[in-house]
């Protein structure tokens, strides 16, 4: 892509053929005669109140723009600067966007919103946030979001007709005569189509931003809150803690974590009467039972009961327009003593008392727009030095998960991110829950690694009196609950009182061992409001494609293979041999876990206890040879002639069907396996 400035003396943006694709481009502030300059690989596009510098990136072009205030006089609040304004050559047919979230004065988004896919009339139009990915009229696919998040957050306003208006939320703040204000870069380019150009617009952005990824893993664990919320004891946390223990084999998690509860006030981060025993002992004792000790905590709230507020009242934001601090007080990371505190917050949680997950929450609740004690400075910079503070000050193992935080400002600065709202008590939540999660599988492995909330399987008879929140799922829609998020790949927790789990219960939190380390991408991305149509890949020899209905009504779901053998994991069934399309309907609230195994003369096509497994099988003159997933399990194999000999387990013949002879082989001590037919 190319930059030129047209004849009547406006930008436009062409392909490399010199076909326009963006014309008629202009900002705020253009005041004068705009003049092209070339500096190395940038072209800057200056007047006298604007300078724009655009270059060549990945298959598009990055901009940003460079505002002086020469009015004449100060400006006492600017709430937003236009960076971009500019008519795409042909009418968007449809468009993805991230929806946005006023919080504490922040227009953002966090995991309260959630991208959706919008086919405008002529002249509607939607405002959301970061990106916006497009298909026009020609079935050409464009994105327009920012590649960097180092100032201020952002609003792109899309329409059907083409237009796009790029707007930097400048919070409010004062603009002074002759003051210059820099905006983050702004990326615009093709790609190929929306289910593949998302996570190549993030990988690209990262690239951009110099993202640097840890190689911690994916968490598993216990999380207290959506049993206990607040109400999380001690005694109630060795009571998981000893199941979990017992379980070691079956449920091979690594963290226990405690959430809100443990502390009194925000602002007081101190041990308290709730954990009489003390935090720092509770961390040993999870460490002894052989887990790693986490810790939900939230740096950037204050509470008015709170200590820290009576002493430092001038430690939070204040407003821009009346000086005052806002309702929801926030902490400016700005002020040199805040800093201090902040770091040995964190040194307490991670060097002292010995937790290695962090959970930072309440983030952009409790950060806002106004004056820091850096004039400078903006509510996006103040949440990032938050966790620039924490990460420099706890051990380099430490896992640090962002909650409610806007997404692409942290990519880097925390391990993982939690993406969607808490997960209530009803189907519909549930729902929720994976509109936000499932439409934002392109961040995973790019920015951070995703997290989906706490996976929660229990029914109504399997809680007590110290159950703070009663759940309404049926065991079907668990079920889906529970496929949806081995599709992510990301963080999987556990959070029920694990004790009072029936055997079918615990049968569905076994199943995500071994856990997912392929992210399930949705085939029907943008097509359906919750992805229900996921394709987690080839593992060996077998694709497995999950399929949800979140509806209402019986859904028909086709599946494009190569074919092969295909059997159905929830069930235990095998649905038989098929070519080509793969049609399978699904009833309301329900779903199918597929796998689907190439054809040989004879192949290991299921197992009975692993939701996501990587079968290894290799066959050669008439001998397979093939392991167990896990001890104790039951494989499923389909012959085209009768087994001759097993050895390493233990075989039963289930039923010969149109020349397939379907076995049960049963582990008998050796995960090693060989099949002669």
């Amino acid at each position: 892509m190319k930059l030129i400035l047209n004849d009547i003396g406006k930008i436009s943006v062409t392909d490399n053929t010199g076909n326009i694709l963006m014309d008629n481009i202009t900002c705020d502030f253009h005041h004068g005669k705009w003049e092209v300059t070339e500096h190395g690989d940038t072209t800057v596009i200056a007047c006298e109140s604007v300078k724009l510098e655009w270059k060549s990136y990945a298959e598009g072009l990055v901009v940003r723009g460079h505002f002086t205030n020469m009015t004449g006089k100060d400006i006492a609040s600017l709430e937003s600067l236009m960076l971009v304004y500019g008519e795409w050559k042909s009418y968007v047919e449809k468009f993805v966007y991230n929806a946005l979230i006023n919080a504490n004065g922040n227009v953002t988004n966090d995991m309260r919103t959630a991208p959706f896919t919008f086919k405008p009339m002529l002249g509607e139009e939607r405002d959301g946030g970061d990106f916006v990915l497009a298909q026009d009229k020609d079935g050409r696919h464009f994105v327009i979001g920012f590649a960097s998040y180092e100032r201020y957050f952002n609003k792109i306003r899309t329409n059907g007709n083409g237009c796009f208006t790029v707007s930097v939320l400048t919070e409010g703040r004062p603009f002074k005569q002759g003051e210059t204000i820099t905006t983050d870069w702004l990326y615009i380019g093709l790609c190929n189509d929306f289910i593949n150009g998302a996570p190549e617009f993030i990988q690209l952005t990262a690239d951009f931003m110099g993202v640097k990824l840890s190689k911690k893993e994916p968490p598993t664990g216990f999380c207290t809150w959506y049993y206990y919320l607040g109400g999380i004891t001690p005694d109630e946390v060795r009571n998981n803690i000893n199941f979990l223990k017992e379980h070691k084999e079956d449920l091979p998690v690594k963290y226990i974590q405690i959430d809100d509860g443990w502390s009194t006030n925000y602002g007081d981060w101190a041990e308290n009467e709730k954990f009489a025993c003390g935090m720092k002992q509770m961390a040993e004792e999870i460490k002894e039972a052989g887990f790693v000790p986490g810790i939900w905590v939230a740096p950037n709230a204050v509470s008015k009961d709170s200590k820290l507020w009576k002493e430092h009242p001038d430690w939070c934001v204040h407003r821009w327009d009346n000086d005052e601090v806002y309702e929801e007080l926030a902490l400016d990371m700005t002020n040199p003593e805040v800093k201090e505190y902040i770091k040995a917050l964190f040194r307490k949680l991670s060097y002292e008392w010995g937790y290695r997950y962090i959970k930072v929450d309440l983030v952009i609740d409790r950060a806002a727009p106004g004056r820091h004690y850096d004039y400078t400075a903006s509510c996006l910079m103040n949440i990032k030095e938050t966790f620039r503070l924490a990460r420099e000050s706890v051990t380099e193992d430490t896992f640090i998960l962002a909650c409610t935080s806007p997404f692409a400002p942290l990519a880097g600065l925390c391990d993982s991110m939690r993406l969607s709202v808490d997960i209530f008590e009803t189907w519909e939540a549930t729902r929720c829950l994976f509109i936000s999660n499932l439409n934002r599988y392109f961040y995973h492995g790019r920015y951070f690694i995703n997290d989906f909330d706490p996976l929660v399987v229990r029914e109504s008879h399997e809680e007590d009196e110290l159950c703070r929140r009663n759940l309404l799922r049926n065991y079907e829609e668990i079920k889906c609950y529970a496929l949806a998020m081995s599709a992510g790949a990301g963080t999987l927790m556990f959070s029920d009182k694990l004790s009072l789990l029936t055997d079918e219960k615990l049968d569905i939190l076994k199943a995500m061992f071994p856990v997912n380390t392929k992210q399930a991408i949705p085939l029907d991305f943008t097509e359906q409001l919750i992805p229900g149509k996921l394709d987690f890949g080839v593992r060996g020899y077998t694709r497995l494609v999950g399929l949800i209905n979140w509806d209402n009504r019986d859904m028909e779901y086709t599946i494009d293979d190569e074919g092969g053998y295909v059997f159905e994991f929830w069930s235990g069934k095998y649905i038989g041999h098929y070519d080509g399309k793969l049609s399978r309907v699904i009833k309301p609230h329900s779903c199918e876990m597929l796998f689907v195994t190439k054809e040989a003369s004879v192949a290991v096509v299921g197992v009975d206890d692993c939701l996501c497994p990587t079968i290894e099988q290799s066959y050669k003159d008439g001998v397979l040879t093939t392991s167990f997933v896990k001890k104790g399990e039951t494989m499923f194999v389909v012959s085209k002639k009768p087994v001759v000999r097993v050895t390493g387990g233990e075989v039963q013949l289930v039923e010969t069907k149109d020349g397939e002879y379907l076995y049960k082989v049963a582990y008998a001590g050796e995960m090693k396996v060989i099949i002669e037919v």
